[in-house]
């Protein structure tokens, strides 16, 4: 069996061993399992448990910087959809939302990026239309105070579990096919692939490359899936028994050390107060970001390309999102990780901002 070197780590998927890094007084059991809170495997489970509920014939505003995996659910279930400007500095433009807000709008959809407060602009106005809010708080868990009508979100984004989607709503909504008499596909094989990386790290023995190849095996089950199906009992009993409180406190303490030494350029928006930051957030210019993207890989620091721009978007109308989407790489300053890790990533990053 091949013996690996001793560094660390950063960032990539959660491994099992991940899981008691969080273990505390259980006090996320009110922020997650709020009343009336519905838990799903994924995000996009949630997504598609609110469409088939609500069967919206109108259409629905989505932020043109999103993750693609988004509009498969749209596209299942025939709504209709068009986008809105996202700036460069990740908020709203709200010229332009407010601009395509029409008799036809049923609901806006609105993403917490990385876990940042919204501007007073913004808050605002999701105070204030009259039209649905849908919140997606996979980048912050929690919503704060901010207005919604649903909220959604990916638990396995921040949390240690191997799938997750919460869905909460304002208002009773009617109820949708789960199925509950088995796991997803998809959870068994990233169940094994947590194993494995666990076991590989633990012991430092085993090719990585056997782990995210079943890593990449889970995700291409997850994009293929269209049952939605609740979250499984593994994940739900291990968030009973997680402390959000340690979690937070790590996050915005490795965020905190990342701005003072590489600063946050480009992007004003302030840190919400107790939600979990996601990643830190780095703008890097278009033609340097694959080389330092690279450079991260080889001394085993895994950021990722945040998020591709959406295929068919015209980027001279949608400019704030391709240039997010062309610069974007978010570091990973997860609980995992403390001041040595902080410190390795500015030693290769600060030469680059």
């Amino acid at each position: 069996m091949k013996k690996k070197t001793n560094v660390k780590e950063i960032g990539g998927d959660y491994s099992l061993s991940d899981i008691p890094l969080l273990l505390g007084a259980g006090d996320s059991k009110g922020g997650l399992f709020a009343s009336g809170s519905i838990l799903l495997d994924s995000g996009r489970s949630a997504f598609r448990y609110l469409l088939g509920a609500l069967k919206y014939d109108q259409v629905i505003l989505l932020p043109a910087y999103l993750c693609e995996s988004v509009l498969a659910p749209l596209g299942d279930y025939g709504v209709k959809f068009d986008f809105y400007r996202i700036n460069a500095d990740l908020s709203i433009d709200m010229n332009d939302l407010k601009s395509k807000i029409s008799k036809k709008t049923k609901m806006i959809y609105i993403i917490k990026y990385f876990g940042f407060d919204f501007n007073r602009e913004e808050r605002e106005f999701m105070r204030n239309t009259a039209c649905k809010i849908l919140l997606d708080v996979s980048h912050s868990l929690t919503a704060g105070d901010d207005r919604y009508d649903y909220l959604i979100g990916s638990l396995r984004k921040i949390l240690p579990v191997p799938d997750g989607g919460i869905l909460f709503s304002k208002r009773p909504i009617a109820g949708s096919n789960i199925e509950r008499s088995q796991p997803s596909s998809y959870l068994n094989v990233r169940l094994a692939a947590m194993l494995l990386k666990s076991w590989s790290l633990g012991r430092n023995i085993g090719e990585k490359q056997n782990y995210l190849d079943i890593f990449a095996r889970s995700e291409a089950l997850l994009d293929r899936q269209k049952s939605v199906y609740s979250i499984s009992s593994v994940s739900e009993e291990a968030i009973r028994l997680l402390s959000l409180e340690n979690m937070i406190k790590r996050r915005k303490a490795n965020f905190e050390y990342l701005k003072e030494k590489l600063g946050l350029k480009g992007i004003s928006k302030q840190i919400a107060a107790n939600s979990p930051i996601y990643k830190f957030p780095l703008l890097v210019a278009a033609g340097k970001r694959n080389k330092l993207l690279r450079l991260l890989i080889k001394n085993d620091i895994y950021a990722s390309r945040h998020w591709p721009c959406l295929v068919g978007l015209n980027k001279d109308l949608y400019k704030g999102a391709a240039s997010l989407a062309a610069k974007m790489l978010a570091i990973p300053i997860d609980q995992r990780y403390g001041r040595p890790e902080m410190e390795r990533i500015v030693s290769l990053l600060e030469q680059y901002v």
